[in-house]
Parts: structure tokens; sequence; C-alpha cells
């Protein structure tokens, strides 16, 4: 199985990724634009990290292999060409790591206002080097979350005049009063690229905790 597969198949199947959406999401939605894609550049890093730390051999010892990536293994820029060199990721995935860090370097060194917004495409674009097309697939689901978040919260809602009733009787009602007001739905669109840099910064961590496995069971047949 290499990334592209993790891509196909629902990785959130996998605990590891599931664990890591339920983590990483609200800090992504919650975080400043800029925030965002330093956090989501970060746990990329991190996932590296595990995955150097899972495939060492045993006999490296934990204090050769703490000073190897607190040295030369530090950098995700490193970490990504080593991973790559030694055939632990896939170019696909080696490509979309190097695209969000050209970014996360862009937006760390720039004084002016980072809107994740204005950047969409760029950003899109390290899902679609995970997988192709899969940025369509992320804005679709962000969408379908979104709305089916904010229905939920809607049924709970009482009638004004009669707590005993539900302000709507159904879904259905909920969407033909949100088509009928589309200011109630602007705080959604505008939360939107938070919900997609989550859900895609998942994915491509998902692709190197597939990645990561693959390589430990072929590796363990060398030990």
């Amino acid at each position: 199985m290499n990334g592209k597969d993790a891509t196909a198949k629902n990785p959130f199947d996998h605990p590891d990724v599931a664990k890591l959406f339920d983590e990483l999401f609200p800090v992504l939605v919650s975080e400043s634009d800029r925030g965002a894609v330093l956090i989501a550049a970060a746990q990329v890093d991190r996932q590296l990290r595990i995955l150097f730390e899972q495939i060492a051999p045993a006999d490296l010892g934990t204090k050769a292999l703490r000073g190897l990536l607190k040295g030369p293994l530090r950098s995700l820029a490193v970490r990504a060409h080593t991973a790559r060199v030694t055939k632990l990721i896939s170019k696909h995935v080696y490509d979309a790591i190097g695209h969000l860090r050209d970014l996360r370097n862009e937006i760390a060194h720039s004084p002016s206002s980072f809107r994740l917004a204005e950047h969409e495409d760029r950003i899109r674009k390290v899902y679609d080097l995970v997988g192709p097309n899969l940025s369509v697939d992320i804005n679709r689901l962000a969408n379908e979350l979104m709305v089916r978040g904010l229905i939920d919260n809607v049924l709970e809602l009482k009638h004004p005049l009669d707590d005993n009733k539900p302000a709507f009787k159904n879904a259905g009602e909920v969407l033909d009063h949100l088509a009928s007001k589309p200011e109630l739905t602007k705080p959604l669109e505008d939360k939107r690229p938070h919900w997609e840099l989550a859900i895609g910064i998942t994915l491509l961590c998902a692709t190197i905790i597939f990645d990561r496995d693959d390589a430990k069971k072929r590796l363990s047949k060398q030990e």
C-alpha cells in the first residue's frame, strides 16, 4: 500500500488518523489564518519525526535517535528529503510537503497580513499533490460537515412562543430557512478555509502514517 491508497479508502478508519483529526481540527478551526498554516506544517513535521522514531532499529538506542532528530534531522525540509531518499514516503507526499513548506516559509517571514481565503489555490495544490482532485472532495466534505453541524444546532432551538415546541420540525425546514436568509451562513463561509485545511492536512498526515506502517512491515523483515 502507498500514500495514494490511503486516499482511496477511508483513512479515518485508522486509529492514529482519527485521533489526529480529533486533536487537530479544533485547533486549526479556532486559530488565526497565519497560525493555522504554521500549525499545519508543524503537524506534518511531527508525523515525519514519528515515522523515523518508529522505523529506527532498536539497537540504535534512544539517545542516538534523539540526537539525530534534534541534530541532522531537526528540520522539516531535511526530514522530508531524507524520508524520500530512503523511499519511506512516496513522491507525491514529498511534493505536497515541499509545497506546504514553501508556503509556511513565505508567510512566516512576511510582515503583511495573511488570509487563507486569498491563497486557496495555493493551499489546495497541497491536497491535489496528495491525490488527484482531492481538493474537490475536501471542499465538498467541509461544506457537508459545516451545514450538518449548523442544522443540528438549529434543530435544538425552541419555538420563540412555546418552549415545548422546536423552532423547526426537520432538516428540510432548516435548509429552506437558511436559503431565505443567506446572511446566516456567512460565518460558515468565513470558516470554510479552516475546515478544509484541517481535513486536508489530516489526509496528508494520513498518507505519512500509511507509508510509516508499510515501512515498518517491510523493514521488520530485514532485521
